[in-house]
């Protein structure tokens, strides 16, 4: 009776404390299983839009400019997504635009912007944004004083 006491409270502590080998092996065994026997394809409205290692060889390296990005938000919308989702923070000006490199070279861009000569960006992006249904990504850090020191190693 002692024994399949502890028996059952030992699996019971197992499960409830879900320990990193517990997780590890069944996150491994779903893996396997997920290999074995796929599930099949299905036909759902969801669709994803990749940066992957052909993107990035052929439109350049990521951040890209934010007109790519509008004009990959206008083609999406002219598609007739429902939703447009960028998964990334915008925290900065696009340092690519035109308008920024002027400002970077200690020119005043503002008359060459509003005549149409230099492009901003992050303008057109914005434009692009406004007139398709999108959503960006976002962080929220409400942490007083100074920031905490960040992780040199962590498991993915």
């Amino acid at each position: 009776m002692l024994l399949g006491l502890t028996a059952v409270l030992l699996l019971a502590w197992l499960r409830l404390g879900d320990p990193y080998p517990v997780r590890a092996l069944r996150d491994i065994g779903f893996d396997v299983y997920e290999q074995l026997s796929p599930r099949p394809a299905a036909n759902v409205p969801v669709r994803i839009v990749d940066i992957d290692e052909a993107s990035l060889t052929a439109l350049g390296q990521w951040p890209w400019p934010r007109n790519l990005l509008a004009k990959l938000a206008n083609r999406l919308t002219e598609l007739g997504a429902a939703s447009i989702v960028f998964d990334f923070v915008f925290p900065e000006a696009d340092r690519w635009s035109p308008a920024i490199i002027a400002k970077t070279l200690g020119t005043d861009a503002s008359p060459l912007i509003q005549s149409g000569a230099l492009k901003d960006f992050d303008g057109e992006f914005a434009t692009a944004l406004a007139s398709s249904p999108s959503v960006l990504g976002f962080g929220v850090l409400n942490i007083p004083g100074p920031l905490p020191a960040r992780a040199k190693a962590g498991f993915a």
